[in-house]
């Protein structure tokens, strides 16, 4: 057994005083030395705090900087170059994100397929490729109105930094004008209004080639997909061509002033030598009317004022011409916009949305500026009160594409229904059924054509106006009546000129005075001799299109002078949707943009004759009934059966129809197709003596 030794318990306890010790002297260190810590804490710097302070003293110094240069150096510089602050910040935003933004929706656009349902194996130009079609007459493209971009070449101060980029047709452009100076943007849209030419120090010309009219603002694609499915059948830059202009100028100026029929006369001839066949001309909304002045214009003598290509150049160098909904007799929506600044979709902007355009550019600013554009003067209703003024057209009832659902139900399976409202022939129920439908489809139209309309109805007396020109009494008896003919409309437009007066150059496509104004007038134009050519009417229809007006006087009274004022204004406050009257609007059939009778009544009944067709050049017309379906790919249209006034440019029974004309794929299939009541009402229209208007 160990022995423990004495002493051990003794020899432990001075070790653990001397621990005790040691661990009372660490701790009095330890808080000697937070003591210290703490007072010396307030002057130790930490890393992060002292980059910190750093940057903010740099960016302190930096500013006293820029304020030096600019008060010394920026200010005095800028102010010996002419320009302002502003107008710098706007350069560089235009430099850094214009160019960008063009070519953003540009790479957007072209990566978003254009065929039915969103897939590139569906478009019609790719099917028809796949059957055989091919290339085989050259294609010449005449775009429509404001569709084209207009590039500025020479401007005042607050525009040249957008030398050659396009004034009207870029999106970014025109959002910096409506936020920035509008004033500045609209004076160089603006063609003197007594020349009718360019305004002094200002010179905007129309955009070229294919990109001139493909796209407008960016986004809303236009002539795209016609040349993407005529490329799916062989076509080209060789073999096509886009004869863009300046869609502002009335016709007779577009020769004066940029010689734009000769280039189109030459580039006609090229084409055909190069090759070796005849083209298609085929146009699109005013540019219909563009053709029609330019057949008169080409067959006629130089001395005269023409081309002096002789009787025979159009049959010898045209072989079909394809009129994709053209306004042939005019569109009613150029009137308000003359009268008034107005059209139905401004007058229907209430709220603060209506405010701020009446605010950055209101009505009276844009009928100051549209009264310049002779293009519009140009777009007027032709044909008068026989065309206009008994109401033929106008929908009372039931719109068409409703009318037409109501119809294919009685054929369904509610036909013993459908023969308690109609008596039938027992050996032959079909027949009865379609007089019936026409029956239906009169009945809708009735109302009107029994007691005649008015072109615009006042809803209030209309007061006398003073001392101003665009205030003018008109001296015609009708200048007080509450109802207006497109006689009495046409009238005062002549003598108040829009408000510069009777020397307005636009005015002369009014009341022509020599014959060069009547060319694009297929009621005082005939067709040209040409036997071998080929006219195909291509329109949509079934959407309801603005045809006449409902009106209140907004005159300035005597003794005032608000320059705000314009003599009469839309009065979007008559609604009767039962009978079709939206916003002061009246409707008719039509595409939204051009009614039925503008679009129709030429090619299904006046060029049948031999007055307006000596050479009986076969018309075939295709019609195309509105049907609107939402699109992933391209929601802000109306999709592939869209007869919409642009989107029957993307219309794949349209476009179809098109590319066959221009093959000659089965094109020898393709006979007339009516959906509308364009027979209906040309019928009646001629029982009221339209059939012995005067060449």
């Amino acid at each position: 057994m160990p022995v423990r030794r004495r002493g051990t318990r003794k020899s432990r306890a001075p070790k653990r005083a001397s621990l005790n010790s040691n661990a009372s002297y660490n701790n009095e260190k330890v808080k000697k030395q937070n003591s210290e810590s703490k007072n010396n804490y307030t002057f130790r710097r930490d890393p992060f705090s002292e980059l910190i302070q750093s940057k903010l003293g740099f960016a302190f110094l930096f500013l006293l900087v820029a304020l030096f240069c600019d008060v010394f150096l920026a200010k005095p510089f800028l102010k010996q170059k002419g320009i302002t602050e502003v107008q710098l910040f706007q350069e560089l935003m235009q430099k850094a994100t214009g160019v960008n933004f063009e070519n953003t929706f540009r790479f957007i656009n072209a990566s978003i397929p254009s065929g039915s349902n969103g897939d590139a194996n569906l478009r019609p130009g790719y099917l028809l490729s796949q059957q055989g079609a091919k290339a085989k007459y050259p294609v010449v493209l005449v775009p429509g109105f404001i569709t084209s971009g207009l590039e500025l070449w020479q401007g005042e101060e607050c525009a040249k930094r957008h030398f050659r980029q396009r004034l009207w047709g870029s999106l970014p452009i025109f959002v910096q004008s409506f936020l920035t100076d509008m004033q500045c943007w609209s004076r160089h849209l603006a063609l003197d209004p007594i020349s009718g030419m360019d305004p002094p120090n200002i010179k905007l010309r129309s955009a070229q080639g294919f990109e001139a009219a493909d796209y407008f603002m960016s986004t809303y694609w236009v002539w795209d997909k016609v040349i993407e499915n005529l490329s799916d059948v062989g076509y080209d830059s060789t073999n096509m061509i886009m004869m863009s202009y300046d869609w502002r100028l009335r016709f007779d100026m577009l020769e004066e002033r940029d010689g734009y029929f000769t280039k189109l006369k030459m580039n006609i001839e090229a084409l055909v030598k190069t090759q070796k066949s005849p083209v298609v001309l085929t146009s699109h909304s005013m540019g219909s009317q563009i053709v029609l002045y330019f057949f008169k214009w080409v067959t006629t003598d130089e001395s005269l004022g023409g081309g002096g290509g002789g009787s025979d150049w159009i049959d010898r160098h045209i072989l079909k011409f394809v009129n994709i909904a053209g306004p042939l007799l005019g569109v009613p929506k150029a009137v308000p916009a003359l009268l008034s600044g107005e059209m139905k979709d401004t007058a229907a902007l209430l709220g603060p949305m209506g405010m701020m355009v009446e605010r950055v550019f209101g009505r009276k600013e844009r009928r100051k500026l549209w009264n310049t554009w002779g293009s519009l003067y140009e777009m007027l209703p032709k044909g008068g009160d026989k065309v206009w003024g008994n109401g033929a057209d106008i929908i009372t009832g039931e719109t068409p594409q409703e009318q037409r659902n109501l119809s294919s139900k009685f054929h369904g399976s509610s036909l013993l229904e459908a023969l308690d409202y109609h008596t039938c022939n027992e050996q032959d129920k079909i027949c009865s059924l379609d007089s019936m439908e026409e029956e239906m489809s009169l009945s809708n139209y009735e109302t009107s054509m029994s007691k005649g309309s008015s072109f615009i109805t006042f809803t209030e007396d209309l007061k006398i106006h003073e001392n101003e020109s665009d205030h003018q009494e008109l001296s015609s008896k009708s200048d007080r009546k509450k109802e207006w003919d497109i006689s009495n409309v046409l009238e005062y437009l002549r003598e108040s000129g829009g408000g510069y007066g009777p020397d307005l150059h636009s005015i002369g496509a009014i009341h022509p005075q020599n014959s060069r104004e009547k060319w694009s007038d297929p009621l005082e134009t005939p067709l040209p001799h040409a036997p071998n050519m080929k006219i195909y009417c291509l329109y949509g229809v079934g959407i309801e299109t603005e045809r006449a007006y409902f009106y209140r006087n907004k005159g300035m009274v005597s003794g005032t002078s608000d320059s705000n004022e314009l003599p009469y204004l839309l009065d979007a406050s008559v609604n009767e949707p039962e009978s079709h009257i939206h916003f002061g609007v009246k409707s008719s059939d039509g595409d939204v943009s051009v009614p039925l009778v503008s679009l129709g009544y030429m090619c299904v009944d006046r060029w049948k004759t031999q007055s307006l067709n000596p050479s009986n050049i076969q018309i075939t017309t295709r019609e195309y009934m509105h049907k609107e379906e939402f699109q992933v790919n391209d929601p802000m249209r109306g999709g592939p059966h869209s007869a919409d006034h642009v989107d029957i440019l993307g219309n794949v029974d349209a476009v179809t129809d098109l590319l066959k004309i221009v093959t000659d794929f089965n094109v020898d299939d393709m006979e007339d197709q009516i959906v509308s009541e364009i027979e209906t009402i040309t019928k009646k229209m001629n029982s009221e003596g339209l059939e012995t208007l005067e060449i």
